[in-house]
């Protein structure tokens, strides 16, 4: 189904980065333009998709929305005021798109401040993840995991772990009640580009916490989280080594992550070449989906719809 390009015109790279449906009539998807560069907002009501105004942030960059109601979505990003880059949040309360103040790490040292995804359960309580990076002029800079919450008047930051010395970066999140709450990404503790390790972390009503999962490979991230009604969690990613990657899924029982074993069907397990990921999950009690892609050799999406495992005890 054909959807409008910003201003009407054509653009080159031209991405969706996130989407919400929130009913069959009213469905959010945000992206970037590049060439020349903005932002942009689309809405479906059922019939078409439409472009909706939105405040113009310089250098901005949405990446994650997500909405309970018609009158309560959030956007969350990036921009570039001047100089580095501030977090970027926006709301929607019905009729109009505003920016809602945003802080920065707290972090002197921070000069690049993102947020990469948002999750909410209701007007008063609302998590949005990300990282943040520290100057690297005397080789002591970093990137660090950055997590705010909404609590119904106003977001702030909340402390969250970092696991490895160089790398840590919180790319998804998602809420199934205010006291529990996952949060994804990956974390290094090696200068390189291949040496990386699930990040995985519980928000209980108190803290943020770190909690265990398979190491499957050389190299493993996650992009994206999703909880059940059940308290069942799903994750998606990717593992491998510096020639090729895998699908990765892992599956909270209520107790431990597993490895589900997923499909990489442009990539026979005798290849030693080849990349493909998962980006984007979604779950009930009895269904899993998840969509990625692979890049190497060429590009194809992918779609796995994954068979249940026992589900946890009443």
């Amino acid at each position: 189904m054909d959807s409008p390009t910003p201003n009407g015109k054509d653009v080159e790279h031209f991405g969706i980065y996130d989407s919400v449906a929130l009913a069959t009539d009213d469905v959010w998807a945000v992206g970037v333009a590049h060439y020349p560069n903005q932002t942009f907002i689309l809405h479906w009501n059922g019939k078409e998709w439409s472009m909706v105004p939105h405040p113009d942030m310089p250098g901005a960059r949405f990446s994650g929305i997500h909405g309970v109601a018609k009158g309560d979505v959030w956007i969350v990003g990036y921009y570039r005021p001047i100089a580095g880059e501030e977090t970027l949040v926006m709301h929607w309360d019905g009729h109009a798109w505003s920016v809602v103040p945003s802080p920065n790490s707290p972090d002197a040292n921070a000069i690049r401040n993102e947020l990469q995804a948002v999750s909410a359960t209701g007007p008063d309580d609302a998590w949005a993840v990300g990282h943040y990076v520290t100057d690297n002029t005397n080789n002591t800079g970093g990137m660090y995991t950055l997590t705010l919450h909404w609590d119904g008047k106003a977001w702030s930051v909340v402390p969250s772990p970092n696991p490895c010395k160089l790398v840590n970066k919180v790319v998804g999140v998602a809420m199934r009640s205010s006291t529990d709450v996952w949060a994804v990404g990956s974390c290094s503790n090696d200068s390189g580009n291949y040496v990386y390790e699930n990040l995985v972390m519980r928000w209980d009503g108190k803290e943020w916490s770190l909690t265990l999962t398979p190491r499957l490979a050389l190299d493993q991230g996650l992009g994206d989280v999703t909880t059940t009604p059940n308290g069942e969690a799903w994750a998606v990613g990717s593992y491998g080594d510096y020639a090729w990657t895998s699908t990765q899924v892992i599956y909270w029982d209520g107790k431990t992550w597993s490895h589900v074993p997923s499909p990489s069907p442009h990539r026979s397990s005798a290849q030693r070449d080849g990349k493909e990921a998962l980006a984007s999950v979604v779950a009930t009690n009895d269904d899993v989906w998840a969509v990625g892609s692979s890049w190497e050799p060429n590009t194809k999406g992918i779609v796995a719809h994954l068979a249940r495992t026992p589900c946890l005890s009443p």
